[in-house]
């Protein structure tokens, strides 16, 4: 890390820190799973509520390499740095929305 120009520590940095914002929301999305199926796909069978909500979690997963294969492309184009930024805001408002989302006994 010593050999890193500042520039590079900077984008170093950027990157880490992004990759872990993105970590630490697929790691609380598998934490509150329980809740989640609780709230909003409540039935009398819990295994159909973890499964539907698994399967949301699921969409998620695969999601991730078509974005990455569209945002890509951008970055190729536009500048890796502003497709970042938007990459990380788009899927910070994703996590934020989640949580106004009503719940099934709301709707």
């Amino acid at each position: 890390m010593s050999n890193l120009s500042k520039s590079q520590r900077s984008i170093f940095l950027g990157s880490f820190l992004g990759w872990s914002l993105d970590g630490y929301d697929l790691v609380l999305m598998l934490l509150v799973i329980p809740l989640i199926s609780n709230l909003f796909f409540p039935s009398g069978n819990t295994m159909f509520s973890l499964l539907a909500t698994f399967a949301a979690y699921v969409v998620t997963l695969i999601m991730r390499p078509v974005g990455g294969a569209f945002f890509g492309n951008f970055g190729d184009k536009i500048g890796r740095k502003k497709i970042m930024i938007v990459t990380i805001l788009g899927f910070s408002a994703a996590t934020f929305s989640t949580g106004l989302l009503p719940t099934w006994t709301m709707v």
